[in-house]
Formats: structure tokens, C-alpha cells, sequence
């Protein structure tokens, strides 16, 4: 919150931003990971194809990248590297901290909020609500906001 106490909702390219921060720093973590699981030779072409090692190795990324959000998010911080580079925090609809598995169930509703059908609803209601709330963030009782940094 800011200097008068006034709540600051975060708007669609804010959130967009700390997306793509955070994609890129998962990215970065798992690749290493990833690579030796795909290109481990005597792995793959001993026991699957190479398609079968991608999906194999899907899971375990899908993991990680949920329990990071979901860690992150519960966290002291409210946030994710990316929400916190971009001065976001995530709250309850009552401005508290939100626990694990809000954080947990979040994370998949976002992920049923960006289907093709029910993304363009999505980015309206960040768009047009008041507390610029997505569609997952109306599911789970969440709101983001922008924090002012600290002097």
C-alpha cells in the first residue's frame, strides 16, 4: 500500500511483466535439469523415444514450477521473483496473506483462466473490475496489488 494507506490494484501488463520474469527465471533453473534428463543417452534410447522423454520430463518441470509459485506466493513476501521486481504483492480479498493451498488451488485455476476460451473473459475482468481482479483471482478470493517501495 502506499504513502495514504490507498490500495493500488495491478492491471494486465504489470502481471504480464512478472509472468515473463518468472517464466524466464523457471526457465533458467530447470533447463540444466532438463537437459540431462532429455539427453541422457544411455536413459532414453535404452528404455523410451525421445518424444516419451520430453513428456517424462514435463512432469517433473510442471511440479517445480507449481511448487514455486505456490511457495512463493504463501511466502512472507506475497510474491514471486517477477511479482516482486515489479512491485506486486498477493492478498486475500481482506488484504491478508494467503496461505499454501489458496496459493495451490491459484495456480490452477490460472492455468484453466488462460484456456483459449476463458482468457479473453480473463483479461476483461482485470481490465473492467474494480480491484482488477482476474478470473482465478475471483475463484480463489485474491487480489494483487502494486506495493510502494520503501524509502
Amino acid at each position: 500500500m502506499n504513502k495514504e494507506n490507498k490500495i493500488i490494484y495491478s492491471g494486465f501488463w504489470r502481471r504480464v511483466a512478472a509472468f515473463i520474469l518468472d517464466t524466464i527465471f523457471i526457465l533458467l533453473v530447470l533447463s540444466p535439469l532438463l537437459l540431462l534428463f532429455v539427453l541422457s543417452k544411455s536413459f532414453i534410447f535404452t528404455y523410451m523415444t525421445f518424444v516419451t522423454a520430453i513428456y517424462m520430463a514435463w512432469l517433473p518441470a510442471a511440479i517445480i514450477s507449481i511448487l514455486y509459485t505456490s511457495i512463493q506466493q504463501s511466502s512472507k513476501h506475497q510474491a514471486t521473483f517477477g511479482m516482486r521486481i515489479m512491485s506486486l504483492k498477493i492478498h486475500t480479498d481482506s488484504m491478508q496473506k494467503i496461505s499454501f493451498w489458496r496459493s495451490f488451488a491459484r495456480v490452477f485455476a490460472s492455468g484453466s483462466s488462460c484456456h483459449h476460451i476463458l482468457a479473453p473473459l480473463s483479461i476483461c475482468s482485470i481490465i473492467f473490475l474494480d480491484k482488477k481482479q482476474a478470473l482465478h483471482d475471483l475463484v480463489c478470493s485474491t487480489v494483487v496489488t502494486v506495493e510502494s517501495k520503501k524509502n
